[in-house]
């Protein structure tokens, strides 16, 4: 997906926000209070935020509903951090390493089902989410109780060098290499 398709699947999902009523969108009546969120404002983010607080009944709230992944180049360390957060992420898998990422780390922590099998079904998917936001709420509560820590890198590492020990008696034993797979 080039910035003109991304472009135009995110303008189409405000769009598509524009023409429901706020309750309906957002969660909130037109009139009550003020919700703030910040994306990619770095330290001056920080300073607007604290400022807007201060002066106004604004309340800070979650980052966002929702990440639309980037493609054919994945959100990398973006992702885990929503993840973490969680927020669900919207991607679509590709070919190349750098366009499995996020749909790797989706599959790591059981939400394959954010994962779009064509540009055409994230449009859909993205279009969806945004006409009908409480169906996010399902993805949040899993996000947050299936999050990736700690003990899962461990345990990764320990199956990594399971998999490199398993290959070298192999060697070892003169036998060619095969697929194979690790208990989890």
């Amino acid at each position: 997906m080039n910035r003109r398709d991304f472009i135009q699947v995110s303008s189409g999902v405000v769009s598509g926000m524009l023409l429901v009523n706020s309750k309906t969108a957002f969660g909130y009546d037109a009139n009550s209070k003020v919700r703030l969120g910040l994306l990619g404002c770095g330290n001056r983010g920080t300073s607007v935020a604290d400022s807007f607080v201060s002066n106004t009944a604004a309340q800070i709230v979650a980052l966002a509903d929702l990440f639309l992944d980037t493609f054919p180049y994945n959100a990398h360390a973006t992702t885990s951090d929503f993840l973490a957060a969680g927020v669900p992420v919207l991607t679509v898998k590709g070919r190349t390493f750098a366009s499995r990422v996020a749909a790797s780390l989706l599959t790591q922590v059981g939400a394959e089902g954010l994962i779009a099998r064509g540009l055409d079904v994230y449009e859909r998917m993205a279009l969806d989410f945004a006409m009908n936001p409480g169906t996010l709420q399902p993805w949040r509560q899993h996000l947050l109780t299936h999050k990736r820590t700690a003990a899962d890198t461990v345990r990764l590492a320990r199956g990594l060098e399971a998999a490199y020990f398993h290959m070298w008696e192999r060697r070892m034993k003169g036998l060619k290499p095969e697929s194979f797979t690790l208990a989890p």
